[in-house]
């Protein structure tokens, strides 16, 4: 039998250790799912938010109402691990989509990227337009919810109806959770103590003078197993999100100001941005 030295064997234990913590960031992901969902975002508006369009012509006001009221949704991908949820937007559905350059873009759950823990009460937002790698955080919404008593299926998945109002924004919410996905995690900053929250609808009523209503709707329409490439992926970008700062809420705000300033600044000399 081969005898090891000390500093050898350490090392040896070491790279064991090493390997172990690879294997088991990897081995959670093995079993995660991705499900593909299309978001829509309607709003409409009061009488006082139309008059703001009637020195228009009648085709521009009428596609940009149209526009806003029902317009194409956007894309996300949500993957689920045991302990971690990651959602993104895809840009590329939403271009196919929007062929023409002067419709509106929107995303509710934003343009980029956030990720949840089972174990925080906050998501890592991603902010790619002020920079590389800067992430905030977002509370987590704190709703009591109300079970309906209305079991469902969504994506072979069974689901319980639940409601509830989010007293900061006043969106009436109902959401559809399920116990055979990690509880405590969910889409976007929705959470449910008994369940995964895998789909949901919002509405909030007179938001101002100029709109009557918003509606959010998040549909899943496809669900998949991770492919290896995706899992590697995953696997280190969570391992690099780990050693990176979080900003807080006034820093992102001067990130922002600043950009925006430069922007400004570029196009007041007459050079064209692009998005």
């Amino acid at each position: 039998m081969q005898n090891y030295s000390a500093p050898v064997l350490n090392k040896f234990r070491m790279k064991s250790f090493i390997n172990f913590i690879i294997f088991f960031s990897i081995s959670n992901l093995l079993f995660a799912q991705k499900i593909q969902y299309k978001v829509y975002l309607k709003q409409f508006f009061s009488e006082k938010g139309l008059e703001e369009f009637k020195n228009t012509d009648y085709d521009t006001r009428k596609s940009f109402i149209e526009q806003n009221q029902n317009p194409p949704p956007s894309y996300y991908n949500l993957i689920i691990s045991e302990n971690f949820s990651l959602l993104n937007y895809i840009p590329s559905i939403d271009n196919q989509q929007n062929d023409n350059k002067n419709n509106v873009s929107i995303a509710p759950f934003g343009f980029s990227e956030t990720i949840g823990k089972t174990d925080s009460k906050f998501l890592l937002i991603k902010h790619p337009k002020i920079g590389k790698n800067i992430y905030s955080n977002l509370h987590v919404l704190d709703i009591e919810w109300i079970n309906t008593n209305r079991d469902s299926l969504i994506l072979g998945y069974t689901v319980k109806e639940a409601i509830g109002i989010d007293k900061e924004t006043n969106f009436k919410y109902t959401i559809w959770y399920t116990d055979q996905l990690p509880k405590n995690l969910g889409l976007y900053n929705l959470r449910h103590k008994d369940g995964f929250v895998i789909s949901l609808k919002a509405i909030l009523n007179n938001p101002d003078e100029s709109m009557e209503k918003i509606e959010i709707e998040a549909i899943p329409y496809k669900i998949s197993k991770l492919k290896k490439r995706e899992i590697k992926l995953i696997s280190k970008k969570m391992d690099m999100i780990k050693s990176l700062k979080v900003y807080n809420e006034n820093e992102i705000k001067e990130m922002y100001d600043t950009f925006n300033k430069k922007q400004n600044e570029m196009l007041n000399g007459g050079v064209e941005i692009s998005d």
